[in-house]
């Protein structure tokens, strides 16, 4: 943690923009632990390599956005490694004129409730805006996602009848 001389600085600090230099002040480095009080920064920028507690929460919430930037240090092959967004959109693939909702991946969304359909829509939307090909929900509060999503398959029942599905969502609000 901050030591306590630096405390109404790091509070002060809260009024504007914060940047931090190689790890937010108060976050333990190895481990992303914060003992007492820590900087909250906006930007996190740090230098050769990440730090692990800038990838590990609670520290990883203390960091915000985090840049790399590169000092010409060879560091020695990473055990870990913390994709960026360039990173995620390279291993996406990108549809062709032959692609189906088959061929770009079926998501099955087993979530939300009659009594909490707003998990079943965020669950819906977020399996629709991450780019697959088709969506099918099973569960209580079809109603609403097919009010809201006429695009997504609704099955009676349980999973087992979903049809075909490579990843599943299951969660949050399935509670009645």
């Amino acid at each position: 943690g901050l030591r306590p001389a630096a405390e109404p600085y790091a509070r002060a600090a809260r009024r504007g923009a914060v940047v931090a230099v190689d790890l937010p002040s108060g976050v333990d480095a190895d481990t992303g632990e914060v003992p007492g009080v820590a900087l909250r920064a906006d930007v996190t920028v740090c230098f050769g390599t990440y730090k692990p507690g800038l990838l590990i929460d609670p520290g990883a919430s203390y960091a915000g956005a985090v840049q790399l930037v590169g000092i010409g240090l060879e560091p020695p092959a990473a055990e870990v490694t913390a994709l960026q967004h360039a990173d995620v959109a390279a291993l996406l693939p990108v549809p062709g004129a032959e692609s189906d909702k088959y061929r770009r991946g079926v998501v099955g969304v087993a979530a939300g409730s009659a009594t909490y359909p707003g998990a079943a829509l965020l669950a819906v939307a977020g399996a629709l805006h991450g780019g697959a090909g088709a969506v099918r929900y099973v569960g209580t509060a079809a109603e609403e996602v097919v009010r809201r999503f006429p695009e997504v398959l609704v099955t009676e029942g349980g999973p087992a009848g979903a049809g075909r599905v490579q990843a599943w969502v299951v969660g949050p609000g399935g509670g009645e």
